[in-house]
């Protein structure tokens, strides 16, 4: 509902107080305002004589409307006390809600512009940080950059042909682009993708370390996108209005890069020499050999997050990284753990897509292939549709803990991951493996191979978070040349030609051993007791080095789990009404999570398959209700619905509705106060 403006209040009980005096009591008050027995002397009448009330303001309210209104309503009080009385605590009560809605809207519009000024002095900040080994780098030609890569990107996509994109996309993200295009050509599909515009793009956050520049853009843009069949060329699903989405593009770059008037690799020519890029496998400029998507000469594309998904902050909150990093390996880097996962994850996809353990092979250890291989022989065996998750979304791949080899495995060791292998670490264990814990937030349909009926979808989409443990050898370093080229060999840098093998074709290396780089050796669900003890244990060891431990206990939920806990808590009764649809509804679109994404939480909730991560005791709960009152309260405002929501998760933890109510008031003055601060310091 649109808020009444603070004017728009008083004015209606101005409004209230003369219409409702000049239609109740018209006769005796006109007759005292202008006969004998009034303020006027003579028989002047309203408005006649020097003794009117609004003529000449000689007496009474000298010409005052108002004390005329305030004279009207005593005598309204004193002659009619049955109308006037409730007239006047009406008139009351409205101003009363006038200026209250008076401070509120004072409070939101200061809180919006000190959210604007935060902005402006992040990026301010953030812009600095990059000048200050690159005095040429220009935020508004990065920016032109940055939007002719996103629209070449999607129309790559769309036509199912990555090769013009290649030299700036990370193996990660070219992985995952790879096996959804091969998806859909099996599907009979592609993506189209017309009116392509883009609405804003805007620095989100800037990081730089001795090794690399990183800089993650926020990109608004709206298109109208549908499936279109491959083989009839007409149009299958989706709309044929156009619709707004927000993505987070993270680049990364060599430390002390200098930005060049020269086009690179978004314009398709080599940073280096300035040659037209014709790719081959290796990824090298056919003219100067310069390895392109090092990072060495130019940005290149690493993650695309979905803004549901999106924290600002989460490079601060790997547990144990500064420690590993001063006693392990100085040059690991976050990204190339999560661009090597992504990879992982696309290979372990097209594993179940196809019945076959190869395209892990280069990625896992030989004794989790093993394991997962025998997953596929018992359905052989069974004779029935083997079932798998396709068409897969990924939201977020975030590190969260590194475990380095001190650490016992006693949790992994034994423990199945959910039919998809052990932690082969454990047995590993002489010879010394380091461990990263890395949770993937992922979407897919479940569908069914059968060889009579072939390929089918069974029912919608369902979100999931899943564990992926990678290890690597004791002593092992990083090659910050190979940090972007996640699936090349980490030795020579080759490309694969054959995933069926665990050595590279070029050099003999055998690359799933983790003598040289990350590689799978488990699979959880976040809420299972292996993820969980994982967590522990690295849990401890941050305390046992005196680290931040927030970086684990008190890890803010990010928005789709914030949405996740609140669908569960709606769906407690097995029952999803309109009301409560709408509710979460809301809560989604101020959360930035698309209506898809949230009909598949809600189908995985009513199967009972929604991975939830839940507060675990009623402090964990309060730090949950506080995030997402923040959440709520961006622009200073929250709705009635989204209090209803924080109401209902916050009662399953004993916190009635005034608790819930107070804790929004108390955050909202906090949020009002630092806006405050913030605009005096900028002021």
């Amino acid at each position: 509902m649109k808020r009444i403006s603070p004017k728009t209040w008083c004015w209606l009980a101005a409004t209230l107080a003369v219409v409702a005096v000049m239609l109740l009591a018209p006769e005796w008050l006109w007759a005292r305002a202008g006969g004998g027995g009034g303020y006027s002397g003579g028989g002047g009448g309203f408005s006649g004589g020097g003794g009117g009330f609004s003529s000449s303001g000689g007496s009474g309210s000298g010409g005052n409307g108002l004390g005329l209104l305030i004279y009207w309503l005593i005598q309204l009080c004193i002659n009619r006390p049955l109308i006037g009385v409730p007239l006047v605590i009406g008139i009351i009560a409205l101003f009363y809600f006038g200026a209250r809605n008076g401070q509120h809207h004072r409070v939101s519009r200061t809180i919006q512009r000190g959210r604007a000024a935060m902005a402006d002095h992040e990026r301010a900040a953030a812009v600095g940080l990059l000048g200050r080994d690159d005095p040429d780098f220009n935020e508004e030609r990065f920016y032109d950059r940055v939007r002719h890569g996103f629209v070449q990107v999607q129309q790559a996509w769309c036509s199912q042909d990555m090769q013009p994109v290649r030299a700036f996309i990370s193996d990660g993200i070219l992985e995952r682009f790879t096996l959804q295009i091969q998806e859909q050509r099996e599907r009979d599909y592609r993506d189209h993708m017309e009116q392509i515009v883009v609405n804003r793009v805007a620095l989100a956050r800037a990081d730089s370390n001795e090794y690399f520049d990183e800089i993650t853009v926020m990109i608004a843009a709206s298109a109208i996108d549908y499936r279109m069949s491959l083989s009839k060329g007409k149009r299958l699903s989706g709309s044929i209005l156009s619709e707004s989405f927000v993505e987070y593009w993270t680049f990364l770059r060599r430390h002390g890069v200098r930005t060049t008037d020269k086009p690179g690799l978004i314009e398709g020519s080599c940073p280096n020499c300035g040659a037209d890029i014709r790719l081959n496998q290796s990824a090298r400029c056919p003219a100067c050999d310069s390895v392109l998507r090092s990072g060495q000469y130019d940005w290149v594309l690493t993650e695309i997050t979905q803004a549901s998904e999106w924290n600002g902050d989460d490079r601060q909150r790997v547990a144990n990284l500064d420690w590993y990093r001063a006693q392990a390996d100085a040059a690991l880097q976050i990204r190339h753990l999560e661009d090597r996962t992504s990879v992982i994850f696309w290979r372990k996809a097209a594993a179940d897509r196809a019945g076959d353990v190869r395209p892990l092979t280069k990625m896992a250890t030989t004794e989790f292939c093993e394991q997962y291989a025998s997953g596929f022989r018992r359905d052989s065996r069974d004779g029935d549709a083997r079932q798998f998750w396709g068409e897969c979304a990924v939201g977020s791949v975030d590190v969260l803990a590194l475990l380095p080899a001190a650490i016992g495995n006693a949790a992994s060791a034994n423990a199945s991951a959910n039919g998809n292998g052990r932690d082969h670490s454990a047995e590993l264990f002489g010879a010394g493996m380091d461990r990263a814990l890395i949770e993937v937030r992922w979407s897919g349909t479940k569908h069914s191979l059968d060889p009579r009926q072939g390929l089918r979808a069974l029912g919608d989409s369902s979100a999931f978070r899943t564990m992926f443990v990678l290890s690597r050898r004791q002593g092992a370093r990083t090659n910050v040349d190979q940090t972007i080229a996640s699936a090349h060999c980490p030795n020579c840098g080759a490309p694969e030609t054959n995933v069926a093998s665990h050595g590279c074709e070029f050099c003999g290396e055998t690359l799933n051993d983790g003598s040289h780089d990350w590689v799978l050796t488990a699979i959880h669900p976040m809420n299972s007791a292996e993820a969980h003890e994982l967590i522990r244990q690295a849990r401890e060891h941050a305390q046992s080095n005196v680290q931040d431990v927030a970086t684990l206990t008190d890890r803010p939920p990010q928005a789709s789990q914030q949405l996740a806990w609140a669908i569960k808590m709606a769906l407690a009764d097995n029952e999803l009404d309109e009301r409560e649809m709408k509710m979460l509804q809301r809560a989604a679109a101020h959360r930035r999570v698309d209506q898809e994404w949230l009909d598949a939480m809600i189908e995985a909730a009513r199967r009972d398959q929604l991975d939830v991560p839940m507060p675990p005791d009623r402090a964990a709960a309060r730090q949950w209700l506080t995030s997402m009152a923040d959440v709520s309260l961006w622009d200073g405002r929250i709705s009635e619905s989204e209090l209803r929501l924080l109401c209902q998760a916050g009662a399953a933890y004993d916190y009635s509705a005034y608790d819930v109510k107070q804790l929004v008031r108390e955050r909202r003055a906090r949020i009002y106060r630092q806006a405050r601060e913030q605009l005096r310091s900028r002021s």
